[in-house]
């Protein structure tokens, strides 16, 4: 089971700060420089689930509108983060191989987590 440190270290991502106590973490994806907020906490009316919140959802050229999983958990705080961060750089590297330039209007802000 991969630790935060080690899920921090996947590609595409930079840790701008970690806060094990509360389970929130900034990271900025790629070359942009917009700083996304992921919080980790129990899921609601789940039993050992964790859920996952970003600051931020990404929509590139490629999509018809901003990403947001319809299922945003992990049986671990960890697997929670490192699916954040998946469905995050997922979509990113998508759009770069579709030979779009990254952009900083590619992450569209959320209301529910600041």
């Amino acid at each position: 089971m991969p630790t935060f440190a080690e899920v921090l270290e996947a590609d595409l991502i930079t840790s701008v700060s970690s806060d094990l106590a509360s389970r929130t973490f900034k990271i900025r994806i790629g070359t942009l420089v917009t700083v996304i907020t992921i919080r980790i906490s129990m899921r609601r009316g789940s039993s050992g689930r964790y859920e996952y919140t970003v600051s931020h959802a990404i929509q590139t050229p490629e999509q018809l509108g901003p990403y947001l999983s319809s299922i945003p958990y992990g049986d671990t705080p960890e697997e929670a983060l490192a699916k954040a961060i998946d469905d995050l750089t997922l979509f990113y590297s998508a759009g770069v191989r579709a030979g779009h330039e990254p952009a900083e209007s590619w992450l569209v802000r959320r209301r529910s987590l600041r």
